[in-house]
């Protein structure tokens, strides 16, 4: 994840677009982070990670929060399979 000067979320940083700037010797690219909100559904969360184009989603506290975590579709495929199993 990329932080502006006033640690506010810029962006995200993905290992495609690292290795890519690397091996260009560029400046990498930071791509528009989607948010989800701690106290949004998962269905809400699943929306926002399909319409990521990082395949991720930044989890934050609130409007202007601070970052809690990020969340991919790995993880929420892994969550589901738990609970289907009925693990928790």
């Amino acid at each position: 994840m990329g932080f502006s000067s006033t640690s506010a979320l810029a962006g995200i940083l993905t290992r495609k677009e690292a290795e890519s700037a690397l091996a260009e010797k560029r400046a990498p690219r930071l791509e528009t982070a989607v948010t989800c909100l701690r106290g949004h559904t998962i269905r809400e969360l699943q929306s926002r990670l399909i319409d990521s184009t990082a395949l991720m989603v930044v989890l934050i506290d609130g409007p202007k929060g601070k970052v809690l975590g990020l969340v991919t579709l790995h993880d929420l495929l892994r969550a589901e399979g738990s609970v289907a199993k009925g693990d928790e």
